[in-house]
């Protein structure tokens, strides 16, 4: 499959609408960018929006993995799903934030990095975390 390129010259795998589509079907209408590309999200909301998405890709544990980002049968581990979720959401500023509250539930169950959380946590483990940064965006990324 080719690349597209989107407006500010981000590549995106062709992939990324089928990607849309099934998040829309398995999470929900919410998941949807806003109607008007002027409308943005406040990042708290954003970024809650993409740990959601994001979780939802690795719910079922035969959709994850440990040691790479992506399969080409389409596990991910925690960090690739982060990544699919926001190229298939158009979502790159509420990426950074989502990004930085699930590197902080990393660094509170003692990993310097979510790459390391991921390949040394159980799978259970690894949703935990998702919960609670999606939590803590709720409290705008403090609890």
């Amino acid at each position: 499959m080719g690349q597209r390129t989107q407006g500010a010259g981000i590549k995106t795998p062709a992939l990324a609408p089928r990607l849309g589509r099934w998040l829309g079907q398995r999470v929900g209408l919410w998941l949807r960018a806003p109607a008007s590309p002027g409308i943005a999200l406040p990042p708290e909301l954003a970024a809650a929006r993409l740990l959601r998405a994001a979780r939802a890709l690795i719910a079922e544990e035969d959709r994850w993995v440990q040691g790479r980002y992506e399969t080409l049968r389409g596990r991910r581990c925690a960090m690739g799903a982060l990544q699919a979720a926001a190229r298939a959401l158009h979502d790159t500023r509420g990426f950074e934030t989502a990004r930085d509250l699930l590197r902080t539930e990393a660094l509170i169950r003692g990993y310097s990095h979510v790459e390391k959380m991921n390949d040394r946590s159980t799978h259970t483990q690894v949703l935990a975390a998702f919960d609670s940064a999606i939590a803590r965006a709720g409290y705008g990324g403090r609890l």
